[in-house]
């Protein structure tokens, strides 16, 4: 990536909009690397939609980080702005399925077995509905639209698929929100600033992912325990 590339990728991952737009400003800034492109893992503007889904769940965070969360939102949405108007972005979603190879979810083509690790015979034995299966598949698939119309149907998120531990849709999504936060806290309140490109953006990606299906899940029963 050539130095002005990186300086517009950090300067969007570390929500600067001033460093940002001086780079604009002089011609910096390719709109190539809003497409798909080798110099990124998924294009730039999803940077800006990844935050934004972390950045909604602000009030769930407590009161002492709420002030500079809601700053960095400030900013996040001037991005999210420029992106929206001066490009012709559509800033609404992220097809996280198509960047599987990004974060921790499954392949697109896997079945049952492969996706869950257990056999169907195995899965119905443990009280599991059809439905339910093709749920828990779904969420590991971060498919958003079929989950939601999966769970409208009623199919049971907290159906658990192990009798040993926790394994329930709601148990792997949590959990992985709370270990990307252990790893991410200090990016996510602006602590710290991009490192190692690679990573970060995956960590930004599985991160939000993760939170826009952990509260989808949410909505559609009451018993979650953290």
């Amino acid at each position: 990536m050539k130095k002005e590339q990186n300086e517009i990728v950090k300067a969007v991952f570390n929500i600067d909009f001033n460093r940002f737009k001086p780079l604009y400003e002089q011609g910096n800034f390719d709109v190539s690397l809003c497409q798909e492109t080798n110099e990124l893992p998924y294009p730039l503007h999803y940077i800006t939609v990844c935050w934004d889904i972390i950045f909604s769940y602000i009030e769930e965070w407590t009161e002492k980080f709420k002030p500079a969360l809601r700053k960095r939102k400030e900013e996040n949405d001037k991005f999210k702005s420029f992106f929206e108007t001066e490009c012709g972005l559509d800033m609404s979603n992220v097809p996280f399925s198509d960047y599987w190879e990004c974060f921790y979810c499954a392949e697109p083509d896997e079945d049952v077995e492969e996706c869950l690790c257990e056999t169907v015979e195995y899965l119905h034995e443990m009280g599991l509905s059809g439905m339910d299966i093709e749920l828990a598949v779904q969420v590991e698939k971060f498919n958003f639209d079929e989950v939601e119309m999966l769970l409208k149907l009623g199919a049971d998120p907290l159906k658990d698929r192990s009798k040993d531990d926790d394994d329930t849709c709601v148990s792997r999504i949590y959990h992985e929100v709370l270990f990307i936060y252990s790893m991410f806290e200090e990016e996510v309140l602006g602590k710290e600033k991009l490192k190692d490109v690679e990573i970060d953006l995956d960590n930004l990606l599985g991160l939000a992912a993760h939170e826009k299906m952990n509260h989808l899940l949410d909505k559609y029963h009451t018993n979650h325990k953290d």
